[in-house]
């Protein structure tokens, strides 16, 4: 292949040799002729080089990141480790101590955090109709029968309210 040159495209603006939009236009159009005949093979390599070096960088940007993720679990590993045993001491000083509202210091809040409400079916053939999300459907109404229970204090035949465990939580303040 021959890319043929003008000298007089060159010298005709003083400016192109400093990098001006007239060179860069240049450049495009030069990049341009360099692929003006090639066949459709010729093109297809180009794009299975380009996609090679593509899959390349990405495989060398996961093994930095895979890297990076490394170091950061060993350089992190000991303060959450010792994040954990702090957090455990105050709660179990929190607990031996009986306490049952948030105690609040300077550096956070230790409390107590109710255990979530969730409905159990425990026999759906019980359950009244208004409790299905529409009479022919199988499937019962969770937040129905919760509601239900919350406004009236009774628990239907078939469901059951379950409460999860409470927790004592430490709470960090920002800095």
């Amino acid at each position: 292949m021959t890319i043929n040159i003008s000298p007089s495209r060159l010298q005709d603006n003083p400016k192109d040799a400093s990098g001006s939009d007239d060179l860069q236009s240049f450049r495009e159009e030069l990049q341009d002729d360099r692929l003006l005949g090639h066949s459709p093979a010729d093109r297809l390599r180009y794009i299975r080089h380009h996609s090679e070096q593509i899959a390349e960088l990405n495989q060398r940007a996961d093994d930095e990141i895979a890297r990076v993720e490394a170091w950061r679990e060993s350089v992190t590993s000991k303060p959450r480790t010792s994040i954990e045993h702090h957090s455990n001491e105050i709660k179990k000083w929190f607990s031996d101590h009986g306490h049952t509202t948030p105690q609040k210091f300077v550096d956070g809040v230790v409390k107590i955090q109710r255990g979530r409400e969730r409905v159990e079916i425990v026999d759906a053939g019980q359950l009244s109709l208004e409790f299905f999300h529409a009479p022919t459907s199988p499937k019962p109404n969770l937040v129905a029968i919760k509601a239900h229970i919350k406004s009236t204090g009774e628990i239907p035949d078939g469901a059951d309210l379950i409460r999860g465990d409470d927790q004592i939580v430490v709470e960090v303040s920002d800095a």
